[in-house]
């Protein structure tokens, strides 16, 4: 047995679940944040890490009116693989063909992949004060699409001088904007705080064997090919990644693990700025 190599993937697989914890996304009101750029010094060419989930919704085990709900990541979005779940949801859909029913083209169009996009951030108060401690920070299309636009103008002050980014969040539900602006601050950034970064490429490595089998189960069902399943007891452990929230509507939604006794996959919760109804359809407002 190879302690050493088995001491350091237990710690890597702790420092990885403590990261997963810290994935924050814009609260109502102003939000103050310095982008700190890639979390892989050495490449030094990318900020921010695109993340796309399936959620498949599977409406023969069906809780207090709401179907459970299975999380896997997108094989195909995320890392540019073929994906068992984006090719299980198109051959059901060819099997049913004009045959479909709206439960059925729902339940498929609403398990194709939501893509958001991660970045390493610190959060600022108005003062500019942090506690120094990187952050996850997870964005929509649109968000995203306001930074680098303001990056033509301001790239440089922003991870060089650290630059405040402020992100203003206003409504609520399909009624949510985000108005992205340069900050009026620019803060101290200690050197230890780039070694302290997330590293988003292990963050989106989420593919897990007991979420892809609850996924092709429900979408297998969906397209008639399996019998309803029977209501059964299912022990906490083999819950895992499955959710009763009904995954359409709107932003603002955590989908949590029951339990992280066996796995270490996290879900993210699809917030921001309905990017396309499509993408954000795959919510619950909380």
């Amino acid at each position: 047995m190879n302690v050493a190599k088995l001491l350091a993937n237990a710690k890597k697989n702790k420092d990885a679940l403590k990261s997963r914890e810290s994935t924050i996304k814009p609260k109502p009101g102003k939000n103050n944040y310095v982008l700190l750029g890639d979390w892989n010094q050495e490449r030094n060419e990318e900020f921010y890490k695109p993340f796309s989930q399936h959620f498949i919704k599977d409406y023969s085990k069906v809780t207090d009116g709401k179907p459970e709900t299975t999380v896997h990541v997108c094989m195909s979005k995320t890392f540019d693989e073929d994906c068992p779940i984006c090719d299980a949801i198109a051959e059901a859909g060819r099997l049913i063909g004009a045959n479909a029913t709206d439960e059925q083209i729902k339940t498929l169009e609403d398990a194709k992949a939501s893509t958001v996009y991660l970045l390493n951030v610190l959060e600022v108060d108005d003062s500019g004060k942090h506690d120094g401690q990187p952050k996850a920070l997870q964005v929509g299309k649109l968000t995203l699409s306001s930074i680098l636009d303001m990056m033509d103008d301001w790239g440089e002050a922003i991870f060089v001088d650290h630059q405040v980014v402020t992100i203003n969040r206003e409504g609520t539900g399909l009624n949510t904007k985000y108005n992205v602006l340069p900050g009026s601050k620019k803060v101290h950034v200690d050197p230890e705080v780039f070694k302290r970064m997330i590293d988003l490429d292990d963050y989106v490595k989420q593919a897990n064997e007991e979420r892809k089998r609850l996924a092709l189960g429900a979408i297998r069902r969906a397209a008639g090919l399996y019998a309803p399943a029977e209501p059964t007891h299912v022990p906490a452990e083999r819950t895992i990644g499955t959710s009763s929230a009904l995954a359409s509507d709107v932003t603002d939604v955590s989908y949590k693990d029951v339990t992280t006794s066996s796995l270490d996959v996290t879900e993210i919760d699809l917030g921001d700025e309905l990017e396309a109804l499509l993408d954000d359809a795959h919510q619950e407002a909380s």
